[in-house]
């Protein structure tokens, strides 16, 4: 199925990442949690309506978070609820802007 295909290409991606990262290669661990947050993305396409599609689409979350993470400086992750429904926001703050 696209999501199996698209979520095995992302889960390798992930899986170099995190080699990238223990490896002490930050930069390029980001753009490679990034790149699998694209793949993982594009598995849960085109509704998330699935429970395939939705572990995709939580998958390609974590992802963005971990590439976040180590950008300088790093992604903040802002927790929101409103009218009753939680989700996360982020903010990307320019580097030298306090």
């Amino acid at each position: 199925s696209w999501v199996s295909r698209w979520n095995v290409v992302a889960e390798a991606e992930a899986r170099k990442a995190d080699q990238l990262l223990a490896a002490g290669d930050k930069e390029k661990a980001r753009e490679t949690y990034f790149s699998a947050s694209n793949y993982f993305i594009i598995a849960g396409m085109p509704e998330y309506a699935t429970p395939a599609q939705k572990a995709a689409l939580a998958r390609h979350s974590q992802m963005y978070e971990k590439g976040g993470a180590l950008m300088d400086p790093p992604l903040q992750v802002i927790p929101v609820t409103a009218r009753g429904h939680s989700f996360k926001t982020y903010f990307h703050r320019p580097k030298g802007i306090a």
